[in-house]
């Protein structure tokens, strides 16, 4: 399957993927290539690309309140291993579609692009657990309620972010890649997302 041009929630792809500890550390780039949900897929108004976030899949058992555990039957229909895996809800990446950390799902299927798409129980489970991790991370304090920022005033131009989360600007072949913000998941992106 070709590399779809338009994404949407729920679809499964392979990206790699960069965790908040390693963005921390310094680190740029994933260190490992893993299966990612993509949960929001916003068209951006000036170039209509979409800017997309994921969300990733792990083999770490992570807490329950802040993971998705994926059925056996689920991991089937996208073809994924047999061993137990989550979807970690507050951990994200985001990037613009198709970006260059995008990969095949496989080096044995060059042109496959997509593990597929989560049932809609799965993936209404995700969205109801991620409204559950923002509201708490709000109500600790974390994360200050009603703090949206406009995507061009202050932190990282056109991330509509401040500057807490560190970018990358990624280059590979020559060619410049768009900015990608890895940081724990924040709800005044999400709210403007409508998870």
């Amino acid at each position: 399957m070709a590399l779809p041009k338009t994404p949407f929630p729920g679809m499964v792809v392979r990206y790699s993927f960069l965790w908040s500890s390693e963005a921390r550390a310094g680190e740029t780039e994933g260190r490992k290539d893993r299966p990612c949900v993509i949960v929001t897929a916003v068209k951006r108004m000036p170039d209509a690309r979409f800017r997309v976030r994921v969300l990733p899949i792990t083999h770490r058992p992570a807490e329950p309140a802040r993971s998705v555990a994926i059925p056996a039957r689920v991991k089937r229909h996208l073809g994924l291993d047999a061993d137990a895996s989550w979807i970690v809800l507050d951990e994200v990446n985001e990037f613009v579609w198709p970006g260059v950390d995008l990969r095949p799902v496989s080096p044995a299927k060059p042109g496959v692009w997509t593990f597929g798409i989560l049932p809609s129980e799965t993936f209404e489970e995700i969205r109801a657990k991620l409204r559950m991790v923002i509201q708490q991370r709000v109500s600790s304090g974390n994360i200050a309620a009603g703090s949206a920022r406009s995507s061009t005033s202050g932190g990282h131009k056109g991330t509509g972010r401040s500057a807490r989360p560190p970018l990358r600007r990624q280059e590979r072949g020559g060619v410049a890649g768009p900015a990608v913000a890895t940081t724990a998941v924040d709800p005044t992106v999400w709210s403007r997302s409508k998870i």
